[in-house]
């Protein structure tokens, strides 16, 4: 079965959403969305649409719980389609395409009737299960029976589930234990039924006792009452005393109050507005004082100071002049040094032109500039001489050593041996080199031959009951090792049984021996009454009471019947003795009950043990025909191998070690085998080598073995190959040494040509120059240096000329700028030289803008005055207004009144609190009455004879503490007393205990018989499924595990552990044998994936497919192991539907990168 479509038409997130997993196979299909995007959600949804909406759901957000709707169509193996939807109802969820109701068992027959958690468990798996199922593996030891059971039923710990099983029976019964529940309700059963047997009371003694306990409980209870009669009035009297001080000290507080007379009232905050506005009006007038003053001294002062107006409108006229006189000073300290550097420059630059160019003039600065200007390229030409000389000598050079060195490589070549095929020499060669060192191989597979074969000779010898050889052991025809072990555990169940019936028959026997004496000892202490006794004597009442009835009351005949009821006596007589005979029986059961009790327990316990002899008898016989038919069959079970069997525990033993031998005699067979192939292999190949290296004239080395062969052979090729690479060379290097002189050669023609025509414009060059023909290009180099110095001399002359001229027209500029500005605002000034004259008027400036500065801070602080003025003056009128207010609140004309108000307000306050303070003291004291009544009754008291009265309560008090301590004493005596002789109410607790400890009995024994049953069950599964899957799921799972871990491991095998268990080890490519403990984390997971998929595989052998629904199980795998792991998946798809969930993109992105399936978006 596969699932086509699934819609979510309304289920958390999604409206109208659909997953269409089409497709010829039934496919891989991986759900991808990213986190946030529905993934879970839809996995919980496809479970809804199978198996129904959960009661309470989370998926109701955004649809209403009546509006969520899922729908989809499944297809059977064989074509039928059903297409269904589901809504969250309780009845009538399940419509067809037509919105028809369906009868949810035709979904079960779909599901083959398995419910949610059995599905989630055969065909789902998430990442927990997958790492819980890697760890249970481990814990198991890779047990082959619980692993492959796990796997093949998805329950991931089974074998911690069969020993929670054992302990929890464990922990409820032990045959040999004393502290198991079901052992301590057995050992507590039955001391209370001893108890029981030992109690007993005298009657009348019973009554005496329970008359004068009755008396002291009166008593004590009388003394309570005076007891706490006594107290309640010690407390009256101790609250009156209490309240003498607070009332008091409350009278004090109101005959105050009284003599204050009228106190007007005041806001809380007058004393505060008082004294703050006191001190405003106090700070007020002071401010104003010394306001006044200030401002008479800074008037005075600013009428004391005079300006120059006309000086300080020139101000940055003044100030340009000031700072432009320290660059006339400058220059003029300047001129002198530069005139002389200038006739200094020009002298250098006329020296130079007389050294290198006599006939030119120092004033012909054209000529000079046109020369320099060929510079560059004159000098360019002349850096190529090198060039072309070098170029020239290396040349001749190159055409002398080609031509040596190809006169040299045409010798070798003449001097090599003629070529020869060596074709054959190589194959064979090759041929024997794939063989390896196959002589040290053959010694390691002989030597290991004849170990092997010694051990298994000595392990047969030793082992007994057969002997062969190694391939006769591995035809030996042996019973299967799970059929060796149910032998063993039916062998193990008919010893254990036997024993248990013996001991049961001696516990019965005891048993038994006990009852028949406790019988004799109740026999010799009398008839004991029964209820069968006490039944038949009132039937026997009645019915001479129904006589009498008939006779008296209703007239009837009934003498025939009265003297068979009566025989001696009149008919009232005896039905009188009927009613006495019945009475008196009910009495003595009463009276005798104990005994009742105990002599129909032990007509029931000697009734129930006769019946569990006979059974036990029973169960013995069967036993023996048991054993008969278990014996025959073993024997037949090892007939095929001609072996007379030991015991199962014994052969179990011996056939896991034959098992282990018979691993041994394959080994053995095997190497031999390979032995005989190997040394067929070495002589066909020493054979090929041996003709070939004749046919180069050459003797193999004698004996049997390759290797001296192999070398001698491999190096007469090296010897040929190396001639054949020598010959190949040295005509290439002929070749290109050709290529090289004719190039060579032509690079020598090209060079003379260069040299030829450098030369001819070079003297052209000379001649511009003024220069000989024959001059070096270093002597034109320093030529024009010496050019070039001799323009810059010239340059550096004109440029000083130039700065004297500048220096000599500002100091002109400013001597008439200074001269008009004197003549504005210091006339007097005018007969100073210049720089004097700017330092004066400046000097002036400076003491001018000073005293403008000084004015504008007078009339500033002015104006900061009389604002402070104007403030203080607001201040003063403002604690004015208030101070009046609170003089018409106070009741009083002038403001220093106020305080005495205040202070009189102030204690009255004080004196009402107090007041308040003392009637809640005096609540406190009696909180239940009112205080007026407490104060009357206050009133009404002598507080002298109050002290006298809490004395007398008090010894009053002290001596009933007394009377009630001794009285509580002899209670308690007494009861302790009636509670010892209080044998029937004792007897009937430890009976209705009893009963209640027997019917725990039966609980716990019933517990355990479940809890036994089902481990056995478990385990006789385990062992059925392993026997029955273990092979093909095995070899399947081999193939997942090698495809999973990517060839790390060949395949899957079972081994025996220390205690001949078979476990699942892992093959690796060399064959050896890796158990689970030896295996990472990732490779047990692996290993669980493995078995997983190998078991669905193998189910549909039997079974109708079933959608396997993987979700992000590949979290914690790389992802190469992730893209193994998808291809194995994608094998099962092509028998059976894999539906992957997973929020990562690697694993859609791998789906489809190596068209292993489908992937399907979600968000």
């Amino acid at each position: 079965m596969i699932i086509k479509g699934f819609h979510l038409q309304a289920f958390g997130p999604f409206t109208e959403t659909s997953l269409e997993f089409s497709g010829f196979l039934p496919g891989l299909h991986v759900v991808y969305g990213p986190n946030e995007s529905g993934k879970s959600s839809t996995l919980r949804a496809l479970k809804a649409w199978l198996f129904g909406f959960p009661e309470r759901t989370g998926d109701n957000f955004l649809h209403t719980n009546d509006r969520l709707l899922v729908s989809g169509t499944l297809v059977h193996s064989y074509g039928e389609e059903l297409t269904f939807c589901r809504r969250k109802k309780r009845k009538g969820s399940v419509l067809d395409s037509e919105g028809n109701v369906l009868d949810e068992a035709l979904i079960r027959g779909w599901l083959q009737g398995l419910d949610r958690e059995t599905f989630e468990a055969l065909f789902g798996l998430d990442h927990a299960g997958l790492i819980q199922g890697g760890t249970a593996i481990l814990q198991e030891k890779g047990s082959a029976g619980t692993t492959l059971f796990s796997a093949g039923t998805g329950i991931a710990s089974v074998e911690r589930i069969l020993n929670e099983l054992k302990e929890e029976s464990k922990d409820i019964f032990k045959p040999q234990g004393s502290k198991p529940e079901l052992n301590t309700a057995l050992k507590r059963y039955k001391e209370l039924k001893k108890e029981i047997n030992q109690v007993g009371l005298s009657s009348h003694a019973w009554k005496e006792q329970e008359r004068a306990l009755r008396q002291a409980e009166k008593d004590l209870e009388k003394i309570r009452s005076r007891k706490k009669e006594v107290q309640e009035e010690e407390q009256r009297l101790k609250r009156l005393q209490q309240a003498l001080g607070p009332l008091a000290r409350l009278r004090e507080a109101k005959a105050q109050l009284d003599s204050l007379g009228s106190v007007p009232w005041l806001p809380d905050d007058f004393a505060a507005r008082r004294r703050d506005n006191q001190e405003l009006l106090r700070q007020a007038e002071k401010t104003l004082s010394m306001a006044h003053k200030r401002l008479a001294e800074i008037q005075t002062r600013k009428e004391a100071i005079e300006i120059n107006t006309e000086l300080l409108d020139q101000a940055d006229t003044i100030s340009d002049l000031h700072q432009r006189l320290g660059a006339y000073r400058k220059g003029m300290h300047d001129r002198r040094k530069l005139e002389e550097t200038r006739l200094e420059e020009q002298a250098a630059a006329a020296a130079i032109i007389r050294r290198i160019r006599p006939d030119l003039e120092p004033g012909q600065d054209d000529v000079l500039h046109d020369l320099l200007s060929q510079r560059r390229e004159i000098l360019a030409h002349g850096h190529k001489l090198d060039v072309v000389s070098k170029e020239q000598r290396d040349s001749a050079q190159a055409v002398q050593s080609i031509q040596e060195e190809l006169k040299t490589k045409r010798d070798e070549l003449e001097a090599l041996p003629a070529d020869r095929d060596y074709a054959a020499l190589g194959q064979a060669i090759d041929e024997a080199a794939l063989l390896g060192d196959v002589d040290t191989a053959l010694d390691k597979h002989m030597a290991q031959a004849a170990r092997d074969q010694d051990a298994f000779s000595a392990g047969l010898r030793q082992l007994g009951l057969w002997q062969g050889s190694p391939e006769e052991i591995l035809r030996l025809p042996l019973p299967l090792e799970s059929a060796v072990r149910q032998f063993k555990k039916e062998w193990e169940a008919l010893e254990h049984e036997g024993r248990n019936v013996a001991h049961k028959k001696a516990e019965l026997k005891k048993t038994m021996d006990g009852l028949h004496k406790e019988m004799q000892t109740q026999e010799l202490a009398g008839d004991v009454p029964s209820e069968e006794d006490l039944k038949a004597q009132r039937a026997w009442r009645e019915k001479g009471w129904a006589l009498i009835r008939r006779k008296w009351i209703e007239g009837r005949d009934v003498q025939a019947e009265a003297r068979e009821y009566a025989t001696d006596l009149a008919l009232d007589q005896a039905y009188e003795h009927a009613v006495y005979a019945a009475d008196y029986t009910a009495d003595r059961l009463r009276w005798e009950s104990s005994r009742v009790h105990e002599k129909a327990r032990l007509e029931a316990e000697q009734e129930l043990a006769k019946g569990q002899w006979e059974e036990l008898e029973e169960t013995e016989a069967d036993l023996s025909v048991k054993w008969e038919e278990l014996q025959l069959r073993w024997r037949q079970a090892w007939a095929a191998s001609g072996i007379d069997p030991a015991p199962p525990e014994v052969m179990s033993d011996w056939q896991g070690r034959v098992s282990q031998w018979r691993v041994t005699a394959r080994q053995i067979v095997d190497n031999t085998a390979a032995i005989l192939e190997l040394q067929e292999k070495r002589s066909a190949a020493r054979q090929a080598l041996e003709k070939a290296l004749a046919d180069f004239g050459k003797a193999a080395p004698a004996g049997q073995t390759l290797a001296p062969v192999l070398k001698k052979a491999q190096k007469t090729r090296e010897d040929i190959e190396r001639t054949a690479h020598e010959r190949i060379t040295l005509h290439k290097t002929i070749r290109r040494l050709e290529r090289d002189l004719e190039q060579a050669n032509k690079r020598a023609y090209d060079a003379d040509q260069a040299l030829t025509a450098w030369q001819k414009k070079w003297g052209g060059y000379m001649s511009q120059l003024g220069l000989p023909e024959s001059e070096s290009p270093e002597g034109v180099a320093d030529f024009f240096e010496d050019l070039d110095a001799c323009l810059k001399h010239l340059q550096k002359a004109a440029g000083y000329g130039q700065r004297i001229q500048g220096i000599d027209q500002d100091g002109q500029d400013l001597t008439k700028e200074v001269h008009i500005l004197l003549q504005r605002v210091a006339p007097e000034l005018t007969h100073l030289p210049v720089d004097q004259a700017v330092e004066s008027v400046k000097g002036l400036l400076d003491r001018a803008q000073s005293n403008k500065t000084t004015l504008e801070n007078y009339q500033e602080s002015i104006v900061k005055t009389e604002d402070e003025i104007q403030a203080a003056k607001a201040d003063r009128e403002h604690a004015r207004t208030q101070l009046s207010e609170l003089c018409s609140l106070a009741g009083c004309r002038e403001h220093d009144e106020l305080e005495a108000v205040e202070k009189k307000w102030l204690w009255q306050q004080e004196l009402r609190n107090k007041v308040a303070a003392e009637k809640a003291s005096l609540q406190e004291i009696a909180p239940a009455h009112s205080l007026e009544d407490l104060m009357a009754e206050v009133e009404a008291i002598d507080p002298d004879s109050l002290t006298v009265k809490l004395q007398e309560v008090a010894e009053e008090l002290s001596s009933l503490e007394e009377r009630f301590e001794d009285q509580s004493r002899t209670v308690g005596e007494l009861k302790k007393s009636f509670q010892d002789m209080d044998g029937r109410d004792e007897a009937a607790r430890k009976a209705e205990q009893a009963e209640e400890v027997l019917a725990l009995i039966r609980r716990q024994a019933e517990r355990f018989t479940r809890l036994r049953l089902a481990a056995t069950v478990l385990e006789e599964a385990i062992e059925r499924y392993r026997a029955e899957n273990q092979d093909p799921v095995l070899a399947l799972a081999g193939e997942y595990f090698r495809e999973v871990t990517m060839d790390s491991f060949h395949g899957l095998r079972t081994d025996l552990d220390d205690k001949g268990e078979q476990v699942i080890v892992g093959l690796r490519p060399d064959n050896a044998r890796v158990g689970v403990e030896g295996m990472s984390d990732g490779t047990r997971d692996q290993l669980y994936l493995s078995l997983r998929l190998a078991s669905l595989e193998h189910r549909l052998e039997k079974s109708e497919p079933m959608p396997f629904i993987v979700d992000d199980i590949l979290v914690n795998f790389d992802e190469e192991r992730a893209r193994a792991a998808l291809k194995a998946m994608a094998r099962l798809g092509e028998k059976n539907q894999v539906l992957v969930f997973s929020h990562h993109r690697q694993v859609a992105d791998a789906v489809r990168e190596l068209n292993l399936g489908q992937v399907h978006g979600l968000g």
